[in-house]
């Protein structure tokens, strides 16, 4: 009994692994077909302009002397030397120009909260002005307009209570 279930065992991990190699086998026949359409594809071949100008040159290079060659090499450094001087100070505007864009934004946000803060301090003023002048009404219209609003406001003194 624990034989056939080892030989059964055996048999699912061979038929397993058979499974894995027709998998691993077809996806290689796959990528073998994808190859050869796009090696076929003449939009896959063409060459970029910097390769073709490499192939151009090297086609057209012969024999030089160590000077001439010296010289062809300083040029082409002198060529690489101005492209990294070209986009560094490309790299140095755009960093300028994203500062600038930032401390613009940030003036924008403080020009905004100081209207808001100003908006809110007007307010404030008339609700002052506005209590001040209901205040005033309000002292003017009691039977005791020169007397000190507090007083008048004041509940009256208990009956009991020991006055003055």
């Amino acid at each position: 009994k624990m034989q056939a279930e080892k030989e059964a065992k055996r048999r699912s991990e061979e038929e397993a692994e058979a499974r894995r190699q027709r998998y691993r086998q077809k996806l290689r026949e796959t990528l073998l077909q994808r190859a050869g359409a796009r090696a076929g594809d003449q939009g896959f071949q063409a060459t970029t302009k910097a390769a073709e100008s490499s192939y151009i040159k090297k086609e057209k290079e012969e024999e030089l002397t160590p000077e001439e060659q010296a010289r062809r090499d300083k040029e082409n450094y002198d060529k690489v030397v101005a492209t990294r001087r070209a986009f560094k100070a490309k790299q140095k505007r755009h960093m300028a120009e994203l500062k600038a864009r930032r401390r613009e934004k940030e003036e924008e946000e403080q020009r905004q909260a100081e209207e808001e803060d100003a908006r809110k301090r007007k307010v404030r003023e008339q609700a002052e002005r506005r209590m001040a002048e209901e205040r005033e009404r309000r002292r003017m219209a009691s039977p005791f307009p020169d007397a000190d609003p507090a007083e008048v406001d004041a509940p009256p003194p208990a009956p009991g209570a020991a006055g003055s």
